[in-house]
């Protein structure tokens, strides 16, 4: 499997989610997602991808920067966390952001408003002093689900797991 542009929704685990969260969850409840880029991410991707090919005589834009790209964009992970909530959630109605910048990192956690009135929680942390995170976890009326995702380096899918939808038993709780 080859996942281009690191797209999450195109994750066959992430799709599963959503199409579970269709047909046996009914009305939603609560969204959270987190993206908790790591500072070992490069070392990560380093020896996870094989090193590049370059051709000795290439030409390069003007104004390109030349080597690693900043890895403190929130808009280059933070994109790929909403199309994620989109993509669960539904429509997003409305949102308030708070950030914080201490020692090098920054911190954004995202109130979310879905149209449908389901509550969301978006918590993007780049970089942590630990090791990479990505899922979610997606609660409703009749059970929920929650996915890990993988390193955007590795060639591994989400695991997604299911809470059974509420019986007789359960549903009183």
């Amino acid at each position: 499997m080859v996942q281009v542009g690191h797209n999450r929704r195109f994750d066959p685990g992430v799709a599963f989610a959503r199409d579970f969260l269709r047909a046996e969850v009914g009305r939603l409840q609560s969204l959270t997602a987190w993206y908790h880029d790591s500072t070992y991410r490069y070392a990560m991707t380093d020896n996870l991808r094989p090193d590049p090919r370059v051709q000795p005589r290439r030409v390069t834009p003007r104004g390109r920067r030349q080597g690693r790209p900043r890895p403190l964009l929130p808009a280059r992970h933070g994109s790929h966390l909403v199309d994620t909530a989109r993509f669960l959630g539904g429509p997003i109605a409305g949102l308030r952001a708070r950030r914080l910048d201490r020692f090098g990192a920054i911190c954004w956690f995202v109130s979310l408003d879905f149209e449908d009135g389901t509550l969301g929680h978006l918590d993007l942390n780049i970089p942590v002093r630990g090791d990479f995170e990505e899922g979610f976890r997606v609660t409703g009326e009749h059970g929920g689900v929650s996915g890990r995702l993988p390193h955007p380096g590795s060639s591994s899918r989400a695991r997604s797991k299911v809470s059974p939808p509420a019986t007789a038993s359960t549903a009183a709780l």
